[in-house]
Parts: structure tokens; C-alpha cells; sequence
């Protein structure tokens, strides 16, 4: 009888060890708990080397799409206006370009203060919050990397409309 005891306790031991805890819709089990409360003083230097390399590159990147729009698109729209063309598309790409520029820092922004925030949290004392601003993080990066998207394809928006624009003229290629 004590055999039979002792065997349901550990079952009903394994149960519970193995529920899951909820935070904010999370469900973590106390496994990934614990992984996460092992790996934290690693996943705080990935998190460091992570925002001291995407800020430079954020800064390239911002300064290289302000650059295509002040050195490239705006002249040439200009000068394309100046010879009596038609730039009502071009114009139309560019002042959407640099809406999406305005949209892609603040993007950007937003996803380094969530990277920030989450740097903040004791993964040790608070791994269910770490996790969830991890995850949070995690989704604020997606939507930079979408806005770079969203910006290259107007580019590329910007240069077939050129190409069009091109068959028009005297000479131009049909």
C-alpha cells in the first residue's frame, strides 16, 4: 500500500512539475523556465553584441535611403519635369518612398526599445517577462525587416516607372 502511495505522489508529482505557467498568454513549462534561468547571463551578451551591430547598420541603411531619395529620385523627377514629362507616377513613388522612409525609423525605433527593455529584465528573477520581451523584440525586428522590404520594392517601383518613362523619349527603346 505505501509502494502504491509513493507511486501515485510521483506521478502526481510529474503532473504538476510538467503544467505549464501562464504570463500574458505565454505558456511556458518549468523546463523552458529553467532554460531560460540557465542561459540568461548568455542571452544578455547576444542581446548586447545584437544592438551594438544593428545600430550601425540601421544608421547605413537610413542614410543610404535618404540618400536615393534626395541624390536620385528628387533630381531626376526634377529634371524629367523641366523636359515637359510626365512624372505623376515617379512623383507619386516618391513622396510614398519617403513616408515608408519616415515608417521604417520609427519601426526601427520601436524595435531598439524593445530590444532595450528587454536587455532590462532579471531573466534570473523574471524569466516569463525576459521571454515575452524577447518575443516582443523578436516581432518589432520582423516589422523593421518588413519596412526595408516595403522600401526596396518602391525602389524598384521607382526604377521600372523610369524604364517606362525612358521608352517615351525621342530614341527611347520600345
Amino acid at each position: 500500500m505505501k509502494l502504491v502511495r509513493i507511486i501515485m505522489f510521483s506521478c502526481v508529482a510529474a503532473v504538476v512539475a510538467a503544467v505549464p505557467v501562464r504570463a500574458d498568454g505565454l505558456v511556458l513549462t518549468e523546463a523552458q523556465i529553467a532554460v531560460i534561468q540557465r542561459s540568461c547571463d548568455v542571452s544578455k551578451q547576444m542581446i548586447d553584441r545584437l544592438h551594438a551591430a544593428d545600430k550601425p547598420l540601421r544608421v547605413n541603411i537610413g542614410q543610404r535611403y535618404n540618400d536615393i531619395n534626395r541624390q536620385l529620385m528628387s533630381p531626376f523627377i526634377s529634371r524629367a519635369e523641366l523636359a515637359g514629362l510626365d512624372t505623376v507616377d515617379l512623383s507619386a513613388t516618391s513622396v510614398q518612398y519617403r513616408k515608408e522612409i519616415e515608417v521604417f525609423a520609427a519601426s526601427y525605433l520601436t524595435y531598439e526599445s524593445s530590444l532595450r527593455a528587454a536587455y532590462d529584465i532579471d531573466c534570473h528573477d523574471r524569466p516569463i517577462d525576459f521571454y515575452s520581451a524577447i518575443e516582443i523584440a523578436r516581432q518589432n525586428r520582423q516589422a523593421v525587416h518588413q519596412q526595408t522590404r516595403k522600401l526596396n520594392d518602391l525602389i524598384d517601383q521607382f526604377r521600372t516607372q523610369v524604364d517606362t518613362l525612358k521608352t517615351k523619349l525621342p530614341g527611347g527603346s520600345s
